[in-house]
């Protein structure tokens, strides 16, 4: 399990990098009033809303939630790397949404995966450690975004898209749905 929790923590942490400051960042590159930034902030959160109903289809489509991590990991990378390098306002927001939608497919395959590994036994636990991965990320976030974004503006967002990367990497490597060595061994003992 603890490649799961180190991927969800890294997406978690990717995304919130670049959320760092975001309304500071909108306005030096984009040179837009307060009030705009609010609407791109308001959009963000409606198109992430309604991203969640489309999640099912998606999971119908692939069949797979450990496809899913991974296609979404590489096109959320795309989004905050497109989202940091575009000079148009309309592209920003082509990968907010594109950002917004993979957000949500990546939080329910991954905790469709925990509770699969976990052979459905106290799934309350599993959701428990779950939310304190993300919450970890949420304190760590704000404070090395702050000081990356101290030597160059943009460089928080570039740290994550690495780290976007680095969790594609170790899902490459372990991939997601494989089992729990722990799990499966002390499966075999009590057999």
């Amino acid at each position: 399990m603890w490649d799961l929790f180190l991927v969800k923590f890294l997406l978690t942490f990717s995304v919130l990098l670049y959320r760092t400051n975001l309304g500071l960042v909108l306005e030096q590159r984009f040179n837009i009033t307060p009030k705009e930034i609010g609407y791109l902030i308001s959009y963000n959160g409606i198109v992430g809303t309604l991203s969640g109903f489309g999640v099912g289809k998606v999971a119908e489509f692939y069949h797979n939630d450990s496809k899913i991590m991974i296609y979404f990991t590489i096109l959320l990378a795309v989004a905050l790397l497109g989202q940091t390098l575009t000079p148009y306002i309309w592209l920003y927001l082509v990968c907010t949404t594109l950002m917004s939608f993979c957000n949500a497919n990546l939080r329910v395959a991954s905790t469709n995966i925990a509770i699969a590994r976990g052979r459905n036994k106290e799934p309350g636990v599993l959701m428990g450690l779950n939310q304190s991965v993300i919450s970890m990320g949420r304190i760590g976030a704000p404070l090395l975004g702050g000081l990356v974004q101290e030597v160059h503006m943009a460089g928080s967002s570039l740290l994550g898209v690495l780290f976007a990367l680095l969790a594609c990497g170790i899902m490459l490597a372990v991939p997601p749905e494989g089992t729990d060595r722990q799990t499966a061994d002390k499966e075999k003992k009590e057999l």
